[in-house]
Parts: C-alpha cells; sequence; structure tokens
C-alpha cells in the first residue's frame, strides 16, 4: 500500500500530522475491530487488516512521526506568535521537558499525556493567580507548543508574551 493509498484508507489527506494519523488509526480500529464490535463475519477482520497496513506504511514512511511524509515540500517555518514556542526535540521528549519547565514556573494541577495538555497555575509578580494551558502538537515535524492564559481575579492576568518567555526560559536553561 502507496502512502497515499494508506492516507485514503484513514480519511486523511496529505496536510494530517502524525497525531492526527494516530488518533484516527485508534478511532478506525475502535469502530472495525472484531474483539470490539463482535463482528465473526470477517468484513471487520477485512477492514481491519486495512486500517492496520495503512498505519503501518504511514508509520514506515515517517518513521514514526519523526519525519514528513514522503513528497511533502519542506516545511516553512510557523509564523512567529507570542503564544506559541517551536521546540527542536523529538517529540516523544518534548513533553516530559515541557512538563519539568512547568513544575519550575509554577503549580502543576493537571497533566494529560495523551492528549499532550498540561495546565499549571502560576502566580507572576504584579498579578493575580492565573491559570496557563499548554497543548502540545507534532506541526510539520516539529514540536509546537501553544499557550492560554486566564486570570483567576479580578487583577488580571500579565501578557501572555512575558509568561511564555518564561518558560521558554527555563526549557533553554
Amino acid at each position: 500500500m502507496d502512502v497515499d493509498a494508506a492516507l485514503h484508507e484513514l480519511g486523511l489527506d496529505r496536510t494530517a500530522t502524525w497525531t492526527e494519523i494516530k488518533q484516527r488509526y485508534r478511532a478506525e480500529l475502535r469502530q472495525h475491530h472484531p474483539d470490539v464490535v463482535g463482528d465473526a463475519s470477517g468484513s471487520d477482520t477485512s477492514k481491519t487488516a486495512q486500517l492496520i497496513a495503512a498505519f503501518d506504511t504511514l508509520e514506515a514512511a515517517t518513521s514514526a512521526g519523526e519525519r514528513p511524509l514522503p513528497g511533502d515540500p519542506v516545511p516553512s517555518s510557523p509564523p512567529a506568535v507570542p503564544e506559541a514556542l517551536v521546540l527542536r526535540t523529538r517529540p516523544g521528549n518534548t513533553f516530559h521537558q515541557l512538563l519539568d519547565a512547568a513544575h519550575a514556573l509554577g503549580e502543576v494541577t493537571y497533566v494529560d499525556p495523551e492528549a499532550n495538555l498540561l495546565q499549571v497555575l502560576i502566580q507572576p509578580d504584579g498579578a493575580g493567580p492565573c491559570q496557563l494551558v499548554a497543548e502540545l502538537a507534532e506541526v510539520d515535524g516539529r514540536s509546537v507548543v501553544s499557550f492560554s492564559l486566564v486570570s483567576l481575579t479580578e487583577v488580571g492576568a500579565p501578557p501572555i508574551e512575558s509568561v511564555v518567555a518564561e518558560l521558554a526560559d527555563l526549557l533553554a536553561g
């Protein structure tokens, strides 16, 4: 099976990230796997085999998400926005590095490694307590962390740029 056929089997196109590929594969398997749906007729067995072959093709073509899909254009740099960090690390390590930095920034109140989400309670100087939410995603072979910052009081939150810059310093340190 070639890459385009594998993407088609999963209902995806060439813009799909490795995370999206894995999520779609797992969702489709849950819908069609005979052990889950209890179908002994063989139709779901055939569909499951096709899904596994598609995923194996994409996994091999991208080295399990380490490289972009073959034939993709060289990814351009993501836009510079203050609410995002582009990290050039192996995706498997990035979440743990982010978590370590978040512990140094404040009190980590929620961690979901499967969804690549974490929440941190911070107390910036001159501001009330704030909730920083970080979401890690794989975009064009790079780890991108998107942030949101919400004040938990009427005092207000500091500019998100300063909080993201502080986290970036912790990651670099």
